[in-house]
């Protein structure tokens, strides 16, 4: 049987989608190799480059993918927005699977780029100590700066962004440098901050943790200007605005379902050591990711 008669072009508004729904994103390059592939040459499937991923929403100009970066050591999913630009075609292979192929620089780029970790701490309590005395809550954040400077210059694979009774740390990662992918590193260091602004400070907090692109093509973590008055994050898109949108999301929750750590679920999922958590007190939560438009969920649990 011929090739086009076994790979049967589909548009994009055929693909399924859900949570269970498979596709395989592949390069330009590929079409020739699925080719061989249904004409019977099943040894040419060790050439055929691939990302696993599942479609979580489609509009009218592209579609949100979740690819699975890497498998072998843990699972770690990524949502990734295609734009139709991005996309050569949608296949309907002899397989019965549907293969997604585009654009060379695009495929590259899915671990090629930077992504990031983000956490969101905020300190319980110092709204009460503000009303009671202007000069406690400043005395309190004036001791809070110099104790997260300490921790910053011995940490310096992340940056820290102090605000108000606030903070945001940020990290990156990539897998085609050095900078490997390791959230429990992430949340050790992350913890580490906490209980010493607990220690010293006497004030408790709870975190949110997230992670994904970082949207914003660069090897640095933040970009400062020569005269040190433009401070940019980097960052565009789920992993930072999901931060807040989990924020929102808890402060609606009972005061029973609240915890003292909050993490995105793909960030969850990707962890490999669980052993810093309570697993007795875990709970999830749905949130909506503006960004993408897609519904997704949260893990609440406390910290041994």
């Amino acid at each position: 049987m011929g090739y086009m008669n076994r790979m049967n072009q589909i548009s994009i508004e055929h693909i399924d989608k859900g949570p269970e729904t498979e596709v395989r994103i592949v390069p330009p390059q590929a079409i020739e190799i699925l080719k061989k592939i249904f004409d019977g040459e099943w040894s040419s499937y060790k050439h055929l480059s691939l990302f696993y991923a599942r479609v979580r929403s489609i509009d009218n100009c592209g579609l949100t993918i979740a690819p699975a970066l890497t498998v072998a050591q843990r699972l770690h999913t990524v949502e990734e927005y295609l734009s139709l630009k991005d996309i050569v075609s949608v296949i309907s292979g002899d397989d019965g699977e549907t293969y997604i192929v585009i654009k060379k620089k695009k495929y590259n780029s899915l671990w090629k780029e930077y992504g990031v970790f983000f956490a969101f701490i905020d300190l319980i309590g110092s709204k009460e100590r503000f009303k009671r005395s202007s000069g406690e809550l400043i005395k309190l954040l004036k001791k809070a700066q110099h104790i997260i400077d300490d921790f910053a210059d011995k940490h310096q694979n992340i940056v820290i962004w102090s605000f108000a009774d606030s903070l945001i740390v940020k990290s990156t990662w990539c897998y085609y440098k050095k900078i490997k992918y390791c959230p429990e590193f992430f949340l050790k260091t992350i913890l580490e901050l906490r209980t010493m602004l607990s220690k010293k400070i006497g004030i408790k907090s709870y975190i949110i943790l997230t992670q994904g692109q970082n949207y914003i093509g660069s090897d640095k973590i933040v970009h400062i200007n020569a005269t040190h008055n433009h401070f940019d994050m980097l960052s565009f898109g789920p992993p930072f605005a999901s931060l807040f949108e989990i924020d929102n999301a808890i402060k609606k929750l009972e005061l029973r379902q609240k915890k003292s750590l909050y993490i995105e679920k793909t960030f969850y999922n990707s962890l490999d050591d669980k052993s810093l958590f309570n697993v007795s007190t875990k709970n999830e939560f749905p949130f909506h990711c503006t960004f993408f438009r897609t519904d997704n969920k949260f893990i609440a649990v406390n910290v041994k």
